[in-house]
């Protein structure tokens, strides 16, 4: 299991040429969902979700967001949108959302 962030360099050019030399660093890591519960969820939405897995991290910020597709059909629409709901960090093993209609 990965629980250590990869840490990257930015810098940042306005002219694709010339780069900032700041050394600054950003660190991420890729966010694995390992078990959602329930597994069924009713069409008018609604219906609260608890997603378990590694790599969450609490950004501080409410960014933390859920989309939500099919193996079969792909992304799913939501009233014609596409299906992303607010997220809540709760640890960094656990997420919840409420999926949409």
């Amino acid at each position: 299991m990965y629980t250590k962030p990869d840490i990257l360099p930015v810098e940042v050019s306005f002219n694709k040429r010339d780069f900032t030399n700041d050394h600054i660093t950003y660190g991420f890591y890729d966010a694995f969902v390992l078990d959602v519960q329930p597994r069924l969820v009713s069409k008018r939405g609604g219906t609260k979700l608890t997603i378990r897995g590694f790599g969450f991290v609490n950004s501080g910020k409410d960014e933390i967001a859920s989309k939500f597709a099919s193996k079969d059909f792909g992304e799913l629409s939501c009233n014609g949108q596409s299906c992303v709901t607010p997220a809540k960090f709760v640890d960094k093993n656990t997420i919840t959302a409420e999926a949409l209609p």
